[in-house]
């Protein structure tokens, strides 16, 4: 039992230390725990500001994010803006290519245009010789002493305005071109020539003599006598004075080769106006054997007229001339209407009515067929006045004109026409006397109807 007891208390004892050490352990433990708690609060505390620090570096990531973002959508915004930009600067430089294609095209043209421009300034637009205006500047240029001899060569276009009248100024500016042709084709290769404006042209003939400038007109005029413009001889009238010394004024060397020219001119212009009255005359009735025809028919009636009045010789050539010409002024009337089947319309009528005007203008200008002219001019005037192209009446009207009135409308009535039938004669005189004392002389109407009867005995 003592053992027992001692045993217990041992255990106790034991126990005891146990407990002790395990007091001890615990306490250091708890000490442990106690440090690891300190140490769990610091790191707890160190854990709250490291995850502070987090939630402000959190913080400012998601400011730092969204300026990212900000600066992103601005940079896209910048992208976008500089595509755009950079689309427009291709437009652009686009746009500016083509202007400056446009530009160099328009250049090109200006350039060509002020070519152009230079070109008319110092050329005729017809013939494509110099102009006036650089006659002037080139008359200046060869006024020294070192060209002289300087001859100076005038020349005019013969029937220029026969033409123009009779053909019309188509054919007038075809005539002109030729004959710029044969003067360039005469002239050397130093020599300038000019158009001065209407059918006048100049040569300047640097260091040339009067010799020299003889052979250079010969040449030319032997050149014109080859060439025609439809069936037109060409006829140019030449005057030349030469400058041999420096003291001699340029202006009367031009009016003396003008003075000389306009002499050379009268003689030969009057022989060419009668070849070209000659030759309108045959192409007119070329062109419509039907005016021919009545032509003669009418220039025999006058003869006939001129017979029965008992008139001198050269009056009854005179009326018998006229009776043949005059129609002739319908050179100038378009083909067309001349041969319309159809009645005219009131232009076309106009149109027609000019024939005596026209045939006036061709025939005055052959002095030797002033009178005729005038004949031609009022032979569709009227008795009581209401015919053309002046409103003559009565005893007003040429003597002539009257016979001639009369005659043109016989024998137009008697002759098929395209636009009626013909009558018989004693009906043609019928129509006559009816319109005697209106259209007609009576006097001369009653002369002619009983010349016609004599014919027919």
């Amino acid at each position: 039992m003592g053992n027992d007891f001692y045993f217990q208390n041992k255990e106790k004892a034991d126990r005891a230390a146990e407990l002790v050490i395990a007091n001890k352990e615990l306490v250091f433990q708890n000490k442990e725990k106690a440090d690891r708690a300190a140490e769990l609060v610091i790191a707890n505390k160190e854990l709250a500001f490291q995850n502070k620090e987090k939630a402000d570096r959190a913080a400012e990531l998601v400011i730092a994010n969204k300026e990212l973002v900000f600066q992103n959508k601005e940079k896209a915004d910048r992208a976008a803006e500089l595509v755009i930009a950079n689309k427009e600067l291709i437009f652009q430089n686009e746009e500016k290519d083509k202007r400056a294609a446009e530009l160099i095209i328009a250049n090109e043209r200006l350039a060509v245009q002020n070519k152009e421009v230079l070109y008319l300034i110092y050329h005729d637009q017809l013939t494509g010789l110099y102009n006036r205006r650089f006659y002037e500047i080139e008359l200046e240029r060869l006024d020294t002493t070192r060209d002289l001899p300087l001859t100076m060569v005038m020349g005019d276009v013969n029937g220029l305005k026969l033409i123009n009248d009779s053909f019309g100024h188509a054919m007038g500016d075809e005539l002109l071109k030729k004959v710029a042709e044969v003067i360039k084709k005469g002239c050397r290769a130093d020599d300038i020539i000019f158009r001065m404006g209407g059918d006048e042209f100049v040569i300047l003939l640097p260091k040339t003599d009067a010799f020299e400038a003889e052979i250079i007109i010969k040449r030319i005029t032997e050149l014109s006598l080859l060439e025609k413009v439809g069936s037109i001889n060409i006829s140019i009238s030449f005057g030349y004075e030469t400058k041999n010394n420096e003291d001699d004024n340029i202006q009367d060397v031009f009016k003396k080769s003008e003075e000389h020219m306009y002499n050379n001119k009268l003689i030969e212009s009057q022989s060419m106006r009668k070849n070209a009255v000659d030759m309108i005359i045959k192409t007119l009735h070329e062109k419509n054997k039907r005016l021919e025809e009545h032509s003669q028919r009418v220039s025999k009636l006058c003869e006939r007229m001129g017979e029965v009045l008992e008139l001198f010789e050269y009056q009854i050539e005179e009326l018998k001339t006229a009776g043949l010409l005059h129609d002739i002024g319908k050179i100038a009337i378009n083909e067309n209407i001349l041969n319309k089947p159809d009645k005219l319309t009131c232009s076309e009528w106009k149109e027609i009515k000019r024939h005596s005007e026209i045939g006036y203008r061709i025939l005055s200008t052959a002095n030797d067929m002033s009178k005729i002219a005038e004949y031609v001019l009022s032979h569709h005037e009227r008795w009581d006045g209401k015919g053309y192209p002046r409103g003559l009446s009565g005893k007003g009207i040429p003597f002539e004109s009257r016979i001639i009135a009369i005659a043109d409308a016989y024998d137009a009535m008697i002759s098929e026409r395209l636009y009626s039938s013909a009558l018989l004669p004693k009906a043609a005189a019928e129509e006559l006397r009816k319109n005697a004392g209106s259209q007609f002389d009576p006097e001369l109407v009653s002369l002619f109807i009983a010349a016609l009867e004599i014919v027919e005995k």
